[in-house]
């Protein structure tokens, strides 16, 4: 969630002190109320911390963040970390000039450690999965390169690795399942990026949450991608016939009637490869004779717990597979 670089600096800028703002204000009060109360200093000072960070959903509640939507969802994520990660650590050095104790500074410390890492230390950290599948009735290699969920807010030196690994690996088709910048006014910079991905045969899109406004035809011609949501595409590997069977954002919902009807547009293929943007799709495809579903949205999770796997995951897929997990084939093929 690091925005340093985003168009949007200022705005983000405002959220975040009206967030931090927030917080602050009402661990102080908590703290004043409990001090007045004689309580016992330590266990306030703790209190109003986690205040601080806690507090920072109230601008969201303010603001509407409880419409179940994924905005809402991204407005409640943004609150929080900003919350734990710049009033709670603020609080905490608060409550250790207002003690005169050192240790209130460990906390302060380890949360700025970890908002390091968060949004600088980690996004530098590329990692190429390359996973070998054997499918029935593929006669020869094909090589995919699987990409989703890039909301950018803007084009930086990690995605253009990325980039590199995906264009030295020569596929033979590229695919991105959803999701690719945080908002319209980086179409250009973005198209210019995707525009620069290379493959044998084809490069394919499926839509995600915030794609509602991407002008598809527009997008298509700049960037080389295929939109498929809803289509099925068959392509020649050599002596196979490879079908994509492309989900829209919302098509996993139709359920298992809106699976068979792509699978009976490519009757003539001999692999079918889903794409979808929610990993729920699998759960339409059980069954059916597609051998790979790509998808994405979970962004691996984005914060796991050791042991038991990202808290919250979105979908209904297991856990271990919204972490990242790769679970293949979805039949006996």
């Amino acid at each position: 969630m690091g925005f340093a670089l985003s168009p949007f600096w200022l705005t983000h800028l405002g959220f975040d002190a009206a967030i931090c703002a927030t917080a602050l204000f009402f661990s102080w009060k908590l703290f004043r109320l409990a001090h007045a109360r004689g309580e016992r200093r330590t266990p306030v000072l703790a209190a109003a911390v986690v205040a601080g960070g806690a507090c920072g959903l109230l601008p969201w509640i303010a603001l509407g963040g409880l419409d179940g939507t994924i905005w809402g969802f991204c407005l409640a994520a943004r609150a929080l970390w900003t919350g734990a990660t710049v009033a709670a650590p603020i609080a905490a050095a608060a409550a250790a000039v207002r003690s005169r104790g050192l240790p209130w500074l460990l906390p302060a410390a380890m949360l700025l450690a970890m908002k390091w890492w968060g949004e600088i230390g980690d996004p530098r950290n590329l990692e190429v999965q390359r996973v070998t599948i054997p499918v029935e009735g593929l006669r020869s290699r094909v090589r995919v390169a699987h990409f989703s969920d890039l909301q950018t807010d803007g084009i930086r030196p990690m995605e253009l690795r990325a980039r590199a690994e995906a264009n030295a690996f020569e596929a033979d088709f590229v695919v991105f399942t959803g999701d690719i910048m945080n908002h319209p006014s980086l179409a250009a910079s973005t198209n210019e990026y995707l525009s620069g991905f290379e493959a044998r045969r084809a490069k394919l899109f499926v839509g995600g949450d915030v794609d509602g406004g991407l002008d598809r035809a527009a997008f298509s011609a700049a960037t080389g991608f295929k939109v498929l949501d809803g289509r099925s595409e068959s392509y020649a590997v050599d002596r196979t016939r490879v079908a994509f069977l492309g989900f829209g954002l919302n098509d996993y919902r139709l359920g298992r009637s809106f699976a068979e009807s792509l699978i009976r547009r490519s009757a003539s293929s001999d692999v079918r490869i889903a794409l979808s943007h929610r990993p729920d799709a699998a759960f339409s495809l059980e069954g059916l004779p597609v051998a790979i579903l790509f998808t994405g949205h979970t962004h691996g999770g984005q914060i796991v717990v050791p042991g038991f796997g990202p808290p919250v995951t979105l979908t209904r897929v297991s856990r271990e597979v919204a972490a990242g997990g790769i679970l293949v084939p979805l039949k006996g093929e």
